[in-house]
């Protein structure tokens, strides 16, 4: 026996019937809600940022555009100010560096490790590397000598003077009115062709920072200008003194291929890496640099077995808070 009820309309209709109408309408309500509220969730969606950090852009005296990444500390700042650290290719290291002062720094009496203001320079985009950028920013106007393959235009280069004013005068400046920094606590950041812009100011303009960190340089590109300035600067010690700490870091795999790469690609790129000189020509430079101790250039040289150049940098980071941002007192 079927049970009916009156429709609005006077019409008897099955139960049955009813509910199966009543269920596929909600069935659409329920699947135009879910589509309407992922929509609302896709609108109200923001990037996540690290905490206490700001972005601003800034244009500089010679028309260049950067993004400028800070993080600023939790607290009050020491007497002295707070130590700051300088991010060359901030779009890509700005925030592994930031998080890793944020967590570390939290509880120093367990860590060892102090708060500082991080300093990303980057550039518009978010690309992890500018590589037209880069390239004009981080290496001096010295001659070209690399062999550039047919129909390859070389890159435009012979910026990194101009680029170091603006951190100097500009940057450094516009930061110092924002927040006490601590002028004996400065550090240069730098990875691959950024580490070899660092070499470089640390030869030619050595008081510009206090802390150099460096990491996979490329010491072979354009036929080894940065070593070239060493020559220079370790010639003109006898005459003058310096205050200065480099950390120098290279992967394992650097200058060799790791085991997991496919071998057609691995026989390509290791002329290339060969040509770098990335690990044997850091070891040379460690070697020279070590008599210049008794100058007041300490350097110390770490190659961390099992990474490669861009895996290297995380653990980079973990090596240099101590002793950059260390409690204790560096050696």
């Amino acid at each position: 026996m079927q049970t009916t009820i009156a429709s609005f309309g006077g019409a008897r209709a099955q139960v049955p019937f009813l509910i199966l109408a009543l269920a596929l309408l909600l069935g659409i309500a329920a699947s135009v809600w879910s589509r309407t509220s992922l929509a609302n969730e896709a609108e109200v969606a923001r990037p996540v940022p690290v905490p206490n950090t700001e972005e601003h852009a800034m244009r500089s005296k010679a028309g260049q555009d950067y993004r400028i990444f800070v993080y600023l500390p939790v607290g009050q700042a020491p007497a002295s100010g707070w130590p700051v650290v300088y991010v060359l290719d901030g779009n890509a290291w700005f925030e592994p560096l930031a998080n890793a002062i944020r967590l570390q720094g939290r509880q120093p009496q367990f860590t060892g490790i102090n708060q500082a203001v991080i300093v990303g320079v980057a550039y518009p985009g978010d690309t992890p590397f500018n590589a037209h950028r880069r390239f004009y920013d981080f290496v001096p106007d010295v001659p070209l000598r690399e062999e550039m393959p047919p129909g390859v235009e070389p890159p435009k280069m012979g910026g990194a003077m101009q680029f170091l004013g603006f951190l100097r005068e500009e940057l450094d400046p516009w930061i110092k009115r924002r927040v006490k920094i601590d002028d004996e606590r400065r550090t240069l950041f730098g990875h691959s062709l950024g580490c070899s812009f660092a070499l470089h100011v640390l030869f030619t303009q050595p008081q510009a920072f206090r802390d150099y960190v460096c990491g996979s340089p490329s010491l072979g590109f354009n036929g080894g200008y940065v070593l070239d300035s060493a020559e220079r600067f370790i010639a003109a010690q006898d005459k003058r003194q310096v205050d200065a700490h480099l950390l120098l870091y290279v992967a394992e795999y650097d200058e060799k291929m790791p085991p997991s790469l496919n071998p057609a690609v691995a026989e390509k790129l290791a002329p290339q890496l060969q040509r770098a000189r990335i690990v044997s020509g850091a070891r040379e430079l460690y070697q020279k640099l070590q008599p210049l101790e008794k100058s007041g250039l300490r350097t110390r040289f770490m190659e961390i077995q099992g990474e490669n150049h861009i895996s290297v940098v995380p653990v980079l980071i973990n090596r240099m808070l101590p002793i950059v941002l260390g409690s204790r007192p560096k050696g």
